[in-house]
Formats: structure tokens, sequence, C-alpha cells
């Protein structure tokens, strides 16, 4: 070891290609994160955009009560009440779904 590095011979052809090579493979490495971040910042953004709408046209139909609703009930169950009591614990509401399968509810009470 101290040879070498007293020695004022230069690097070997197969150390440099060596350390080329290397230098290659984490460069490959390196692009092959950008692309996939790149992808994941597209998928992330496009979400955004469809979330932001179904938002929107559900603060749109709570406003103004305006839209596609459906009628139906939202039944409320209380921690220790009696499940017997009859339809004490439900509320007829306007139901509001977005178009999207993952998509946002909203309920205002029906009347």
């Amino acid at each position: 070891m101290l040879r070498k590095l007293r020695s004022s011979a230069g690097e070997s052809m197969a150390e440099v290609m060596i350390a080329i090579l290397v230098a290659a493979f984490a460069l490959l490495i390196l692009a092959n994160m950008l692309i996939a971040s790149r992808k994941i910042i597209a998928q992330s953004s496009e979400h955004e955009k469809k979330r932001t709408a179904e938002k929107s046209s559900v603060e749109t139909f709570l406003a103004t009560g305006e839209g596609d609703a459906a009628d139906g009930a939202v039944t409320v169950r209380l921690k220790g009440a009696d499940p017997t009591a009859g339809s004490k614990g439900q509320i007829s509401v306007k139901i509001y779904t977005s178009d999207a399968d993952d998509g946002l509810y909203a309920y205002i009470p029906a009347g």
C-alpha cells in the first residue's frame, strides 16, 4: 500500500475502466430514480386536480342544494344506546356522491 502511495506511476487501465463502470452504473441508477420521480409527481398532480374538482362540486351542492342527489337515511347509533329504539336514530338526508370511484360524499338534511 505504501509502495503505491509513493509510486509516481499512474493508474492501470483496468482500474480506470472499473472506475468508469462504477460511475456509469451510479448515473444509470440516478436517471431511473429521476424518471420514477417524474411519474409519481405527474400521477399525484392528476389525482390532486380530480380531488379538487370533486371537492368543488360537493361544496357547490352543499351551498346550493342543486345537483344529482339521492334520497336516503342516515342511522345514528350512540355507544350504549338501545338498538331496538326504532327510527329515533334515523335522519332523512339527501346524499350527493361524486362521479369518481373513490369520490367524496355529502349529506344534507332532507326537507
